[in-house]
């Protein structure tokens, strides 16, 4: 599966989207619809590669060699900004896309590979995580290193001049499950304790007012245990709910909603159905006998839940607007869409 969540892209995707907070009202019509921008990995005849779309119109990135894969979406000014990895050859390295074309390539250090390459920005700086190896990353402001990390990296965000990286950290211990981990300006910070029964992971990070919110998992092969979908706020830790596994990806907040997305099911080891959780009561969008999953989520001024994931065992990409399938951008078995970004008009 290409999916983010099963490459190592989870996430990433997964890159934060900060919209402006604004009273919804009762009625979409107050508002245009955003400019719905997603990217992702389509098949081009010959391999599986950057892919992006513009209100449904799909567009190939060009690529410095023959494939690639995306890691962030971000859109500043009216130009559209895309992060990512050229995976031709062994050496891989990072690719920026300005408005569809290659703006900068990233060659990574002597002997190394450049697994995952996130990019956002603050104001008239730019941020930027290149993983450097299964279980190193670097962080950069303005094309500068400022500090090099143990870990694995799913996520950046910034906000008020802080700088945020989700991901997990392994532990010290032997036999001990890695920790769910956010780095901030620096400063490592556990959610869950080294000791803690299975794998967590942290994604992505949303902001509202003085509040953070972060979306993560609990992985376990211990028998009888599930699951878990989480979002912590300010650390502290909500398992949302779910008869079932569950895991979250994305977290989304606007106008004192917090969104979370990712999946639900009905029993340990059932079918994946994606599902959202609105304030922590989920929001089932399929309960078909075929799998599906979310893998970013958004949600526009008026109040418009827009959610990409994939749907049916031969896992094509697809979108969800205010729990609907969205016909237009319908993805085929050769589409796969991991992040989404709202431009409003």
């Amino acid at each position: 599966m290409k999916a983010k969540f099963k490459i190592g892209l989870t996430l990433c995707l997964t890159t934060l989207i900060i919209l402006s907070a604004c009273n919804k009202g009762d009625d979409h019509a107050k508002f245009e619809d955003p400019i719905v921008h997603m990217v992702g990995e389509s098949f081009d005849g010959e391999n599986y590669t950057t892919a992006y779309w513009k209100d449904g119109i799909k567009t190939f990135l060009p690529n410095p060699g023959e494939k690639s894969y995306s890691s962030s979406i971000v859109v500043k000014d009216g130009d559209v900004f895309i992060s990512g990895i050229d995976n031709t050859n062994p050496q891989r390295i990072g690719v920026l896309w300005k408005n569809g074309k290659v703006e900068k390539q990233y060659s990574p250090p002597s002997n190394q590979s450049y697994l995952r390459f996130f990019l956002t920005f603050f104001g008239n700086d730019q941020y930027s995580i290149f993983k450097e190896g299964q279980l190193t990353f670097s962080y950069y402001k303005n094309e500068q290193k400022i500090k090099t990390h143990t870990g694995s990296p799913n996520s950046l965000a910034v906000n008020n001049n802080d700088v945020y990286i989700s991901g997990y950290k392994p532990s010290e211990f032997q036999n001990i499950e890695p920790k769910a981990t956010i780095w901030k300006n620096n400063d490592e910070i556990t959610l869950k304790p080294s000791d803690a029964i299975g794998y967590y992971e942290t994604f992505e990070i949303a902001f509202s007012g003085n509040d953070i919110f972060v979306a993560g998992r609990r992985n376990t092969t211990a028998a009888g245990e599930k699951d878990l979908a989480i979002i912590w706020k300010n650390g502290i830790e909500t398992i949302l709910p779910s008869t079932g596994d569950a895991e979250a990806f994305s977290v989304f907040a606007i106008n004192n909603d917090v969104y979370v997305a990712g999946y639900s099911s009905e029993t340990i080891g059932g079918t994946r159905h994606a599902t959202y959780w609105k304030n922590g009561v989920p929001v089932v969008l399929d309960n078909s006998s075929q799998t599906t999953q979310l893998a970013d989520i958004a949600v526009s001024k008026s109040g418009k839940v827009y959610a990409v994931g994939y749907f049916g065992n031969d896992e094509y990409g697809i979108l969800w607007v205010d729990g609907k399938v969205d016909s237009e951008i319908n993805g085929t078995k050769e589409d796969y869409i991991y992040y989404i970004f709202l431009e409003e008009k």
